[in-house]
């Protein structure tokens, strides 16, 4: 059954409902712009984790690895931390252990309404802060 919830005016005569309301976005003057394909292919990436999809899981670690290494570097640096390289590998391990904790609860709770690179820095910064924090 598709979305049928209240119907937002973005210019005269021009309306989007539920689904499409998620893949468009306002420019400065209330005109529709598509989503970045980027944004799409990286929510689809965490649509397919949630789905079990094959080889889902792999596309997730290969596509935001880079990504989960950056914020322990920044984050230990900041906190004026020297890790090592067992250490940074154990928190990035741990880190994406998190992710797929309890049937992916984090990943669940992500709402579509960023990046969903901007919502793994929030999460991945709270855990190394925690584990730092740790030690």
């Amino acid at each position: 059954m598709g979305d049928r919830g209240p119907q937002v005016s973005l210019v005269v005569g021009e309306t989007l409902s539920g689904a499409a309301r998620r893949r468009e976005r306002l420019d400065l003057n209330g005109f529709a712009t598509a989503m970045p394909s980027y944004l799409e292919a990286d929510y689809q990436i965490v649509r397919d984790c949630l789905n079990r999809k094959k080889f889902a899981w792999e596309e997730f670690v290969d596509r935001f690895m880079d990504l989960v290494l950056h914020v322990i570097d920044y984050t230990a640096e900041r906190r004026r931390r020297s890790l090592s390289d067992d250490e940074r590998a154990e928190l990035c391990e741990a880190i994406f252990r998190s992710f797929r904790y309890n049937d992916y609860q984090l990943l669940r709770e992500f709402a579509f309404h960023s990046a969903v690179s901007t919502y793994l820095t929030v999460i991945t910064r709270r855990l190394a802060v925690a584990f730092l924090a740790e030690e």
